[in-house]
């Protein structure tokens, strides 16, 4: 009897301790940078790759064994995705960073799926990266992580057979994303479009091919969210875009059995629809080229000495600080001006544009 009063005590402490920090576990942070992580949620799954300091909910510390918690009450009642970021400067806390170098430390960000009720447990890694293994009885919590495993063994593949050669395993790709979140629940399914779905208006044959057999299964995500759902807008945006390009290949497969005046007309409608995408799409894109980007003083000073020609190493010791530090102000300054390297930066502050 005294065993079992023992056992039922532990068991409700360790429940009260699940629902207090839901979310909690061991993380990996760099020597030199602040010792906080913040939460934050995602209301288009779009979004899951960029740091937004509107979608931050909460800030917390982490102790010297990188030990961290979110309590229950920064969670909703039903599942929602959450990102989970640290970044290596507390003044600039929209910093994305992607560095699977030898030696770095993957990703500054993590995204999960998880409600007020669940408790999620981050691993420490074992390969000095920032974000370990996450670890749930519920197992939706983790479906980014291996989303993320499918898609970079998409792209392993393509690079090992000639780099450009997506097409070919873009089928099975889809295939085994769907396999993995299709009996999930539906922030699950609508982490997977964010994989399988392309906002372009120019996709290949082979990825039109393959998305045809999965895009009923993608438009019933679409009516599980309905129309309230923050995420509603960009599902329906991006499945319009394809459907008209499937809709497009229909009219060129069957040409021959409908006749010829409404088959140009319907051609010729969608062209300028595509026209008007196009012309849409890259007058967004200059307007944004155009929008002087907000620079912090340092991030000024990197660039003015990246346009003199300066090396990072240069850079570094003409501002007394470390190599790392100014890679990390760079990569910034590259997402704020739009640019993928130092050619591109010198290019477009040499033309304007």
């Amino acid at each position: 009897m005294k065993f079992y009063l023992s056992f039922v005590f532990l068991l409700l402490l360790f429940t009260g301790f699940s629902q207090d920090a839901p979310v909690y576990g061991h993380i990996n942070i760099p020597n030199d940078w602040p010792n906080k992580v913040y939460l934050s949620v995602k209301h288009n799954y779009r979004d899951i790759d960029i740091v937004d300091a509107s979608d931050i909910i909460h800030v917390t510390s982490v102790d010297s064994t990188g030990y961290f918690s979110f309590d229950a009450e920064f969670f909703a009642a039903e599942e929602k995705i959450y990102q989970i970021h640290v970044t290596p400067d507390s003044n600039e806390i929209e910093v994305f960073l992607s560095d699977y170098s030898k030696g770095g430390v993957g990703r500054n960000y993590l995204v999960l799926v998880t409600k007020q009720s669940q408790s999620v447990t981050l691993k420490p890694s074992n390969d000095g990266k920032i974000f370990g293994p996450i670890s749930s009885a519920n197992s939706n919590a983790g479906i980014w992580q291996k989303l993320d495993a499918l898609q970079t063994d998409f792209h392993t593949k393509a690079y090992q057979n000639g780099g450009s050669n997506e097409d070919h395993f873009v089928a099975n790709y889809h295939k085994s994303i769907r396999k993995l979140v299709e009996k999930r629940g539906t922030q699950n399914q609508l982490l997977a479009c964010y994989y399988m779905l392309e906002e372009n208006a120019n996709l290949s044959p082979a990825y039109l091919e393959s998305i045809r057999s999965h895009i009923g299964f993608i438009k019933k995500i679409e009516e599980k969210i309905g129309n309230k759902s923050s995420h509603a807008n960009q599902l329906s945006k991006e499945i319009a875009l394809i459907e008209l390009q499937l809709n497009g290949q229909d009219t060129t497969s069957n040409f021959e059995r409908i006749n010829i005046i409404q088959t140009v007309i319907i051609i010729i409608s969608y062209l300028i629809i595509l026209i008007l995408i196009v012309v849409i799409w890259r007058l967004r894109k200059r307007l944004k080229r155009n929008i002087q980007p907000h620079l912090t003083q340092q991030e000024k000073n990197i660039k003015r000495l990246i346009l003199d020609g300066k090396s990072n190493k240069e850079i570094a010791e003409e501002l007394f600080i470390s190599v790392s530090t100014v890679k990390t102000h760079i990569n910034t300054l590259y997402k704020k001006e739009g640019v993928s390297s130092r050619k591109e930066l010198t290019s477009k502050n040499s033309t304007g544009v």
